[in-house]
């Protein structure tokens, strides 16, 4: 019996001796190893070098925003906390510097959060229609927002801003819009609106009189944007054109002239010019957009027999500044001071209305 007892004894201490070799026996988040060191689990680590108990936790990987590049074409390797955060080794968690948020640090924050008038947007999400030209967005030059090529964008769903609503303005979106109008004497020459042409081709080509709805999306230099309700290329009349852009809400568009005319080989085509000669357009003004696709039911406008649907062989296309404009569009004419908190003009002596455009006496 004693015999038996001292070799229980022993097997104890045996055993204890064993869990000692691994420091606080791996902490319970690893495997100790004949060599008497801790492979710690998924997560867990030994701090910054081998050895240790595995009761550190490890943070998020992801794409460093800044490093070394390893090559003349790779960099932003994978980086704990995106080398945008310091980790929390107790909690896993990475406290993220000023400017950057999301797991790991993987996303950049926007500024006061687009003071509630805006939408925080990754790179790969904010318009690049906008004006007259088109932004290069990878290794070709593309008018669509979407294509590009990654690794000349590797920051596409990292990297973001404001995209604000209309009539907002700023990195923030902080500060309001004023109206914009043409600046009086901006020229000595007399003052001439922008017309612009959409036109659409093949229209006429077949005998098929369902398909002919479209419409026209205006965008305003304050960021407004309306559609106008369906139209039909069938009997279209300059007056039908008219009513439907300047019936558009809040006055984006007024006396708006259309001039609608049938064109191209054996009169297929169909060519409608738009002249803004409304003191709230004048200037460079963004080019329509034509919505020629079919958009069925719960869409705004509904387009249930859309020019699209005829096996693509009808094309709307827009062609912008097809007559230049002489005129300017600038905040309050030119001839007052916006309240950036209103919204509202502040004209100059001797100017009035909304926008400040109306000269009241020569001083």
């Amino acid at each position: 019996m004693p015999r038996l007892v001292a070799l229980v004894l022993l097997g104890l201490a045996a055993l204890r001796s064993s869990l000692a070799a691994c420091p606080n026996g791996c902490s319970g988040h690893g495997s100790c190893g004949n060599d008497d060191i801790c492979t710690c689990y998924k997560d867990w680590m030994n701090g910054d070098g081998d050895g240790g108990d595995c009761s550190q936790r490890k943070c998020p990987y992801e794409i460093a925003w800044v490093d070394t590049p390893s090559s003349a074409t790779k960099a932003h390797r994978l980086a704990e906390c995106a080398g945008r955060g310091i980790c929390d080794r107790e909690t896993g968690d990475c406290m993220c510097f000023d400017g950057y948020t999301g797991k790991g640090c993987r996303r950049q924050a926007c500024p006061n959060d687009c003071s509630g008038h805006g939408t925080c947007e990754f790179m790969g999400e904010l318009h690049n229609d906008l004006g007259d030209a088109f932004k290069l967005t990878g290794e070709q030059p593309t008018t669509n927002q979407y294509s590009f090529d990654s690794q000349y964008l590797w920051d596409y769903q990292k990297s973001r801003a404001c995209l604000c609503d209309p009539k907002w303005t700023d990195v923030d979106c902080s500060r309001r819009m004023c109206p914009k109008g043409n600046y009086a004497l901006y020229a000595n020459a007399e003052p001439s609106p922008e017309t612009q042409v959409i036109y659409i081709t093949n229209v006429f080509a077949t005998d098929d009189n369902t398909n002919g709805q479209f419409a026209l999306t205006f965008r305003s230099t304050l960021n407004e944007e309306f559609t106008t309700y369906p139209l039909s290329v069938f009997n279209l009349t300059a007056d039908m054109v008219e009513d439907a852009i300047n019936s558009l809400p809040n006055k984006v568009v007024e006396e708006a002239e259309a001039v609608v005319s049938v064109n191209g080989t054996d009169n297929k085509d169909l060519m409608i010019q738009v002249t803004y000669n409304g003191a709230m357009t004048t200037g460079d003004q963004y080019a329509l957009e034509c919505r020629q696709n079919y958009c069925g039911a719960g869409c705004q406008p509904r387009l249930a027999n859309a020019i699209g649907q005829n096996n693509g062989t009808v094309t709307c296309t827009v062609i912008n500044d097809y007559a230049e404009a002489n005129a300017v569009n600038t905040e309050c004419s030119g001839r007052g001071r916006c309240d950036y908190e209103s919204g509202i003009c502040e004209c100059f002596e001797g100017y009035t209305d909304e926008y400040c455009s109306t000269q009241t006496a020569l001083i």
